[in-house]
């Protein structure tokens, strides 16, 4: 740059100095042009060397500084996308702060919540312990009234065998009723215990269902509580780490816009290399698998052109923190740390295997090397064949574009939602929007049949997508392997 300017400072003096000269040479010899005056002549020489010096400098700037080429061009377009995003971001910042309000409150209630069950559960404890003391008194007023019934019947039986017998004095009659009789009292009054407390227990087990109903009632308030804070807790880190994608994308908007005017083959974020590999190989077998990959890697980015040495690889593989500051760029032992991660997690338990992601971390130039980093993600499966994946309600009634629009809407929101929910891994690119492949023919005819089917319906329907194959986190998720379903009878949304 700063040879740029000695350049424009130098050249516009020589334009100067030659405008300068040739104005009084001219005003010395009285020349004329468009038979002007000499002295107007010479203001005429004068004012076009100025434009001359002007126009040089602008066009120089043009001619050398991709920036400023850049800034003429599409500074109005970058202007309004930097705007978009700092609004975006402060829209998504307010609803994080809201979201997290709620949640406060939600622990608040939660925290209440809690206490109430606690209160319940020991009024519960207390009134199970009354009944079960109410059921012990009653069971030995039970025993102590059957066996008051056994000795009656004992009496009555001897003083029938002695009455029968002839053998009884007036004496011993007289004790047996006497005994008879209180024998009877007592029959009585442990009956009449009885009968209280028979009737205390059905107040105790009454008021013991009572409280089981309102811990019940309690505990289902809470487990709903938990639920929607742990969705809101859930949607806020979702939020937190949109506006951490957003802060880099306004921190590096500036680097990219630049670089897009510039030769750049690669940009940040993108995904250049993708592979699974079973957790239960031996290091060795694991360490040629990263290698393969990374050689599969190189060979992308040489197809458009990245890296200058041909007999070498076109990336760089780095370690990054979670800032996207490089903090090692040594390959071995980036290597070695995966090797070892893969290695302990295929012996810590069953797993299906293990997905390495190779991203691009910065933007990189043509002949320029690549720096990458590798990512490991724990493989499982997602869907199995048959699942339902996603649904949606499409009309039938318009016309045949907006029903393949309404269709293509149908893959990007509600399907790609579906897999991310399931933590399908989406191919990165630098733009979220763009597909990574196009469309077959294959798969171009099978959207065409699916518009067909729908508008012969003539109404609105209900089109699903449903897994032809198992699906693995590692993906893909497309139309090789997921189907469609449609039905007239459209569900409510749930």
């Amino acid at each position: 740059m700063i040879y740029t300017i000695i350049l424009l400072v130098l050249v516009s003096g020589l334009v100067a100095y030659l405008g300068d000269l040739l104005g009084r040479r001219m005003g010395k010899r009285r020349l004329r042009l468009f038979g002007m005056r000499p002295r107007h002549t010479a203001i005429l020489v004068t004012s076009v060397t100025g434009m001359l010096i002007a126009a040089l400098t602008f066009g120089t700037l043009m001619t050398i500084d991709s920036r400023m080429r850049l800034v003429f061009t599409q500074g109005l377009q970058l202007a309004e996308k930097n705007e978009a995003l700092a609004s975006k971001y402060e829209a998504n910042l307010e609803r994080n702060n809201t979201l997290r309000k709620l949640n406060l409150q939600l622990l608040d209630q939660s925290s209440k919540l809690t206490r109430e069950v606690n209160e319940k559960s020991v009024q519960v404890s207390r009134a199970r312990k009354e009944s079960q003391d109410a059921f012990r008194a009653r069971d030995l007023a039970q025993l102590q009234m059957r066996g008051l019934a056994r000795l009656i019947d004992i009496r009555q039986a001897e003083l029938s065998d002695l009455r029968r017998t002839g053998k009884l004095t007036e004496g011993r009659l007289r004790q047996v009723s006497e005994s008879l009789q209180v024998s009877s009292a007592d029959l009585r009054r442990i009956k009449s215990e009885l009968r209280v407390r028979n009737g205390r227990l059905d107040v105790i087990q009454k008021d013991l269902d009572t409280k089981v109903a309102e811990l019940d009632a309690k505990s289902r308030e809470l487990e709903v509580a938990q639920k929607d804070i742990l969705t809101a807790q859930s949607t806020i880190e979702y939020n937190k780490e949109l506006i951490k994608k957003q802060q880099e994308d306004i921190k590096h908007e500036a680097e990219r816009n630049e670089l897009y005017a510039t030769d750049m083959v690669i940009a940040q974020g993108t995904e250049i290399g993708r592979r699974v590999i079973d957790a239960d190989l031996p290091p060795g077998e694991v360490r040629e698998q990263l290698t393969n990959l990374l050689q599969s890697a190189s060979d992308k980015a040489k197809a458009v052109h990245a890296g200058s040495d041909a007999s070498k690889r076109a990336i760089r593989l780095v370690f990054v923190d979670s800032s996207r500051d490089i903090v090692s760029n040594d390959e071995d032992t980036c290597i070695e740390e995966a090797v070892k991660t893969i290695y302990l997690k295929g012996r810590s338990g069953p797993v299906d295997g293990v997905v390495a992601i190779v991203t691009v971390v910065r933007n990189t130039l043509k002949d320029e090397t690549a720096l990458v980093d590798l990512q490991l993600r724990w493989n499982r499966l997602a869907f199995q064949r048959g699942d339902n994946i996603a649904r949606g309600i499409v009309d039938g009634k318009q016309s045949e574009g907006r029903v393949l629009l309404a269709v293509m809407d149908f893959l990007r929101n509600n399907v790609r939602a579906a897999a991310a929910r399931e933590g399908v891994i989406p191919i990165a690119t630098s733009d979220p929007d763009k597909a990574v492949e196009p469309i077959s023919d294959k798969q171009l005819d099978l959207l065409i049949d699916l518009v067909e089917t729908i508008r012969t319906a003539g109404k609105q329907v209900e089109l699903k997508a449903v897994a032809e194959k198992d699906i693995y986190v590692a993906g893909p998720i497309n139309l090789d392997n997921i189907g469609f379903a449609i039905s007239t009878m459209v569900t409510a949304e749930r």
